[in-house]
């Protein structure tokens, strides 16, 4: 905005004239040749040099945005939000690394021992001939639900490695108690839909792993499954762990009644 310059009347040697207009450029010079601030007198007429606009002589600037009298301040930079929570991990089990301790729960069944309970032995076992099984589970409801699982790592200390073939883990859809379950019965008052947990356990495979040699192994775990968990605790019923050999191949690891706790296996999962 231009700044407006009101020039009052100018006394200069008893004589009085009017100032100069917003607009002029030029003017007479008073009779002692004086002029106006920020004009010279040439050949008795005042004129700015250069020729411009009248000079701010001084004057304070014109207000800023949001200042009194200078409009509206700027708009504020525009708010996103709280950034997303970062991913985090928490791991299951009765390991000492288990942040959730206590989660845990895995047995054996057998088919040439149909009706015997394995819940307490030291290790958990699977083979292709005669049929052996693990039944493992961990309690991950301490996840909230509605949580995205990123992924999801079963950790195992094998004692007995595979020599041909691989281990698969798939979904079970009942209940099973881990001090009364048996290749017949889920529990001490029901059977399995048919022996060895067929009928209850998908046929999809949601993870598999090839040990060749003893010792701890992470086998990625398939997160469609353990998502299905998250979203609905009371589905959660863990998994069956068969092994996959063409000649009757299989293996064992520490179960969580080992005596060593470091061999213990657990579930880690990360998710955000």
């Amino acid at each position: 905005m231009r700044a407006l310059v009101a020039l009052g009347l100018l006394v200069a040697a008893g004589c009085i004239f009017e100032g100069p207009s917003t607009d002029q450029t030029a003017f007479a010079c008073a009779p002692d040749r004086s002029c106006p601030p920020g004009y010279t007198c040439e050949g008795n007429t005042c004129v700015r040099p250069g020729g411009g606009g009248v000079p701010d002589a001084g004057l304070p600037d014109a207000p800023g945005p949001g200042e009194p009298d200078g409009g509206p301040p700027p708009p504020p930079p525009p708010d996103d939000g709280p950034l997303p929570p970062g991913s985090q991990t928490l791991t299951f089990g009765d390991n000492p690394v288990a942040d959730v301790p206590g989660t845990a729960a895995d047995a054996v069944i057998r088919s040439n021992q149909a009706n015997t309970e394995f819940g307490g032995d030291a290790d958990c076992a699977a083979d292709a001939d005669p049929l052996v099984f693990c039944l493992m589970v961990f309690d991950i409801s301490q996840i909230p639900v509605g949580s995205v699982v990123e992924s999801a790592q079963l950790v195992l200390s094998i004692n007995n490695a595979i020599e041909n073939g691989s281990f698969e883990i798939q979904r079970v859809r009942r209940f099973w108690d881990e001090a009364d379950v048996t290749f017949n019965r889920a529990d001490v008052n029901v059977s399995w839909p048919s022996p060895g947990a067929e009928g209850a356990t998908d046929n999809t495979v949601s993870g598999a792993f090839s040990p060749r040699q003893p010792g701890q192994i992470d086998i990625d775990i398939d997160t469609v499954l353990v998502q299905r968990w998250v979203d609905t605790p009371s589905g959660n019923f863990g998994f069956r762990i068969r092994a996959n050999s063409p000649d009757g191949r299989g293996g064992n690891w520490a179960s969580r009644e080992t005596s060593n706790g470091d061999q213990r296996p657990f579930l880690r999962v990360t998710f955000r």
